[in-house]
């Protein structure tokens, strides 16, 4: 043979081969005069041929493993070695069932090496037989051997035959073939056949059907019990002081309650209702949990996770996720009184690599395309009002660039056509989560629960616990609610910095703290940064095609226009407009079709796309007054409460003031309000001038010209020295300095000289009756003018 490898015709292989997906049962039949062996693999007549150096290392590294065969060609099954039998029983750290089971284990082991011990003894001793007396004598024969190697244990003459018969063959004692496998599922061999199908029955029936108690598959197992014992009747002599399972109630001396056995009428094996309910959770798999509550529970229950996702560098992967916050917070009216509760939104954007929160959005309104693009701006920016109140030194303040992925659920604000374009647009690539797994985004949601435990649990209107304990405890929660939105949303920058981003995490690929990882990793990788970060403001939100004019742009009744921005966008694009779309009288507007986008939370201004050079072009609303710090959903909602009450709604005026009586409408339906309506008026009302806490201190001061006047302004009670800065540009910028301020003081004099001259009469020198008229330049300028048209009218064709 050209292999080294101890093989043999008609042997059984389990290999595994590239050409197959799994493992494949072979049996070797023989060897090539090529040096190939060949396999033919079990039940089928397909023939498998391996190289011999190529099968060797097979065997060196488990790729092909022997199966043994009993005397029927029975597979005989070999199992792995307890781990708990090598461990120590007197360590003083486990507990005492743990010690138990340790010595059980070493117990178990010990007999079976034993056992071992015999029958190989047996198999070197062909003439003993399988009589009783003969192996009783042969044990006792072998019996000092044993005591000397240890083996204290003495078998019985009925398990040496069955080891004999059922462990490995001889030649082959593997001490895994005497490790047996203690199924307690094998009901067949423990009870009769007609108990095991009743059992089967039962077991079935309650995880066929979700609606299905354990008690009613009791039931249906004790009835056809009940009838199985009806069938083996016996005369009742014969089954006196049988053992019975069903008890009935009865008292005893002192009146209570005991149970007594009931006389059944045989007695053929029937177990207890314990032994069922046992049975059926020892069914709890995969596919029994599939059938009662459904596949997906059936896989977050059993099927393994699958690996997380891996960064090896910061924004590498940020994590997007929404959720409603668990704690209450108060919406002021205008006079800044407390109106009522609501519990506001939060959108995290969270990254991978160090679990840094590189943004967070909390307000009112549901989660959104608007919301999206609050936060996805945060991790684009530099966060100046962390910086401002923590500084660079703290480090917890620094979590902002480009992010190279973003992962995010199946939301109709991330599948939106303006989100992802403005993340194409902006570099960023989207990575959607599987439907309905929020454990594919296990890292943003472990983040929830941390700040509701580290601040919004913690707070005044927090809602820890569950509803139903809650309402136990007889909380109240929303009554002891005071903090507005923006103390909670201050209070949550301070937990996230202080807390969330210094603590040491300890998650996989973590055991460092995130504010840690983060620098670590942008002082070896750099910061990534998008290229136009105003982009993202200009094409994230709605948008649709609009008519542009020389009056703007109209998009849902508000006009946006911009004298100089809006002649240049004509200039640029009214060629595109189409002609038969056009006025016909030569003093009309020209028209245009544009793409306008906007974002959702900002009535204020539209973005209109300019193909020419590229690039947005921002028009502000005409009604300055009526559209600050409003919303569209906003503007929608006081128009429609204006057109209702037949109030005036043409002037900016007109619409401030209709803004508002809304605001007076609401406040006088709030004791009336839904939570849904209370929500509308938290998006709606904007934030009060003056909040509770803010004093203002009110001073009568006489100044020196005896004028009575009141500040909130105090002066220092002496004069405060203002040190003055090294100048720049030296002495040659301090007299180049010196020198434009002179020039800049007589220009301001002379034209103030200008503007108090008196009027000049006509005809005097100097008045625009002396300009003579050049007819020649004027007719140059008309052809000109005329040459430019026909030359913009042929690039148009």
């Amino acid at each position: 043979m050209v292999t080294q490898i101890d093989v043999t015709v008609g042997e059984l292989y389990s290999l595994q081969i590239p050409e197959f997906d799994g493992p494949v049962l072979a049996e070797f039949a023989k060897e090539m005069r090529d040096g190939r062996l060949k396999f033919k693999r079990e039940g089928t007549d397909l023939e498998i041929y391996v190289d011999a150096d190529v099968f060797d290392q097979m065997r060196s590294d488990g790729r092909a493993n022997r199966i043994r065969l009993d005397a029927d060609r029975q597979i005989i099954e070999d199992h792995d070695i307890d781990p708990r039998t090598i461990l120590d029983p007197d360590d003083p750290n486990i507990t005492l069932k743990e010690r138990r089971a340790r010595l059980q284990q070493q117990e178990h082991l010990e007999r079976r090496r034993t056992l071992r011990f015999y029958v190989m003894k047996y198999d070197d001793s062909p003439d003993v037989g399988r009589g009783r007396l003969g192996i009783e004598k042969f044990i006792k024969d072998h019996l000092p051997e044993a005591m000397e190697k240890g083996f204290t244990w003495k078998p019985s003459p009925s398990s040496l035959l069955r080891a004999v018969d059922e462990c490995g063959t001889p030649g082959a004692r593997h001490l895994t073939h005497f490790i047996k496998r203690r199924d307690t599922l094998d009901r067949e061999r423990r009870w009769p056949k007609d108990v095991v199908e009743a059992a089967n029955r039962a077991i079935e029936a309650y995880w066929d059907d979700q609606s299905f108690a354990i008690g009613d598959a009791l039931a249906q197992f004790a009835a056809e019990a009940e009838s199985i014992d009806e069938e083996h009747y016996l005369p009742l002599k014969e089954i006196e002081g049988a053992a019975v399972d069903v008890h009935v109630d009865n008292r005893d001396a002192n009146g209570r309650l005991k149970r007594t056995k009931k006389p059944r009428k045989s007695n053929h094996p029937i177990p207890c209702g314990e032994t069922i309910r046992l049975w059926i959770h020892q069914n709890a798999d995969w596919w029994h949990w599939a059938q009662r509550y459904g596949v997906k529970n059936a896989n977050r229950r059993f099927r393994g996770r699958g690996k997380a996702i891996e960064a090896t560098r910061p924004l590498e992967y940020v994590m997007f996720d929404h959720t409603q916050v668990d704690v209450w917070a108060v919406v002021h009216d205008e006079h800044g009184e407390p109106a009522f509760v609501v519990r506001p939104y939060l959108t995290l954007a969270l990254d991978v690599y160090s679990r840094m929160i590189l943004g967070a959005v909390l307000g009112f309104d549901p989660p959104s395309v608007s919301t999206v693009a609050r936060c996805l701006r945060q991790v684009v920016r530099k966060k100046e009002f962390l910086w401002e109140t923590y500084g660079y030194d703290k480090g917890a303040a620094d979590g902002w660039g480009k992010p190279f992925t973003i992962i995010v659920d199946n939301g109709k604000e991330f599948v939106s056509p303006s989100f992802q374009s403005a993340c194409e647009a902006a570099g960023i690539d989207v990575e959607w989560a599987p439907v309905k797994m929020p454990t594919y985004k296990a890292y943003v949601e472990r983040a929830f629960g941390t700040l509701n435990s580290v601040i919004w649990h913690k707070l005044p209107g927090g809602l820890p616990l569950t509803p139903q304990e809650r309402q136990a405890l007889e909380l109240k929660p929303e009554v002891e609610a005071v903090f507005p939105l923006y103390l909670l949303e201050k209070a949550m920058w301070n937990a996230i910095v202080n807390l969330y981003h210094l603590e040491v995490h300890t998650g996989e690929g973590m055991g460092i703290a995130p504010a840690l990882k983060w620098r670590r990793g942008i002082e070896q990788h750099k910061r990534a940064t998008v290229d136009a970060v105003g982009l993202l403001d200009r094409i994230f939100g709605k948008g649709k095609n609009c008519q542009l004019s020389a009056e703007g742009v109209f998009v849902w009744g508000h006009r946006f226009h911009d004298p100089e921005l809006t002649t240049r966008l004509m200039n640029r694009l009214a060629r595109f407009g189409k002609e038969r779309a056009q006025r016909h009288s030569k003093t009309s507007t020209r028209t245009v079709m544009v793409r306008v986008s906007w974002d959702p939370g900002d009535v204020s201004k539209v973005h209109v796309w300019d193909p020419t050079e590229r690039e947005y072009v921002t028009l502000p609303n005409v009604r300055q007054a009526y559209s600050k710090n409003l919303s569209w959903y906003g503007a929608d909602l006081i128009k429609a409460f204006a057109t209702k009450r037949n109030l005036d709604f043409h002037s900016d005026a007109d619409m401030a003031k209709a803004r508002v009586e809304y605001r007076k409408f609401l406040k006088d339906l709030l004791p009336t309000m839904k939570g849904p309506a209370k929500r509308t008026y938290a998006r709606v009302e904007p934030e009060p001038e003056l909040m509770p806490g803010d004093n203002v201190d009110m001073v009568a001061r006489d100044d020196q010209h005896g004028v009575v006047y009141d500040t909130a302004a105090r002066r220092a009670p002496e004069a405060i020295e203002v040190k003055k800065g090294k100048p720049f540009g030296g002495k040659a910028g301090q007299r180049k300095a010196a020198a434009n301020r002179e020039r800049n003081r007589q220009a301001k004099e002379q034209s103030a000289e200008a503007k108090s001259a008196p009027p000049r009469p006509p005809g005097l020198p100097g008045t625009a009756l002396e300009v003579v008229v050049d007819a020649e330049a004027i007719a140059a300028r008309v052809r000109a003018r005329l040459a430019a048209k026909k030359s913009n009218k042929g690039d148009q064709t």
